[in-house]
């Protein structure tokens, strides 16, 4: 396996910093090297761990530098497969010693291109739009999924018979963004009597606060009451373009049905599909996922 390519993996294996905790990543880890359609020969596995480990290691210090630099952007802002690419070319430049920065530079930019995201060169001395730079692919033949990620450190709230007027999610979720409180799956769908419901993901950690905060703007929100549920977790299916091959959410709730796992609640973005499902099912359903889409031929 050339550079280029051992490169490559540790840039997929990265991009699962975004989804796991880092106890977890050894299992991560373990579960990339065993999947046949990386193709990774043992010989390079070694390396690809070594130099993923170093990363991993600078992350802090590597976003402390990405954020002080960015103009209107931080970490937290940045798209998944963006930021990857950059922490990846920054640990080169600043830590490793044996890669070139000019050979950094470049390799961001192959990587860039090849995972489709929107590059544009611009000059460091003037303020004027640059060149964009784009990869001409034929369609790709198969599904671009990096990995399988869970989360078992969030809790669900439900609130219930929300007026159905306009600005309610406005006032339920800054009140929630006031606190620091960070939201990520949410589920709004039709109640009774021209009401709505609500659900939403809250780390565990701040669940008491969040529980406490609407509770104290209830007459405010005007809400009936308010469901607590702190034994679930999520698993998703990650890579770049997911939700551009036709199939993949097919694919993993098909799975899904044949573990006998129950899907509470579904969130999709353009890097991955979520589910919520009870968190004695979480790892189970781990399992079935990654079988389906790598164990297979």
């Amino acid at each position: 396996m050339g550079r280029r390519e051992q490169r490559e993996q540790i840039f997929k294996l990265l991009f699962r910093v975004e989804f796991n905790q880092k106890e977890e990543m050894p299992e991560q880890c373990a579960l990339f090297f065993e999947d046949e359609e990386n193709g990774i020969p043992e010989k390079d596995i070694a390396y690809i761990q070594g130099k993923f480990d170093k990363i991993q290691e600078k992350l802090p210090e590597i976003d402390e530098m990405i954020n002080t630099t960015a103009r209107g952007w931080t970490t937290s802002r940045m798209g998944k497969v963006d930021l990857t690419i950059i922490r990846l070319a920054v640990y080169e430049i600043k830590f490793d010693e044996e890669v070139p920065d000019s050979v950094a530079i470049n390799e961001a930019v192959e990587l860039a291109k090849k995972f489709h995201v929107n590059l544009e060169v611009l000059s460091s001395y003037e303020r004027k739009p640059g060149t964009k730079v784009k990869e001409v692919t034929k369609k790709v033949e198969k599904t671009n999924i990096t990995g399988v990620a869970k989360d078992t450190s969030i809790a669900r709230i439900a609130l219930v018979g929300l007026q159905h007027n306009p600005g309610v999610a406005f006032q339920v979720f800054n009140l929630l963004s006031k606190a620091n409180i960070s939201v990520d799956v949410i589920l709004q769908s039709i109640g009774r009597e021209d009401t709505k419901d609500i659900s939403f993901t809250v780390a565990k950690k701040d669940l008491e606060d969040a529980q406490k905060i609407l509770l104290e703007n209830k007459e405010a929100i005007h809400f009936d009451h308010l469901t607590v549920d702190d034994k679930i977790g999520k698993v998703s299916i990650v890579g770049a373009g997911v939700m551009a091959e036709t199939g993949v959410a097919a694919k993993m709730f098909e799975a899904l049905y044949e573990a006998g796992v129950n899907i509470q609640m579904i969130n999709t973005s353009e890097i991955r599909v979520s589910v919520l499902i009870d968190e004695a099912d979480v790892n189970k359903a781990v399992r079935a996922i990654h079988a389906k889409f790598f164990d297979e031929e």
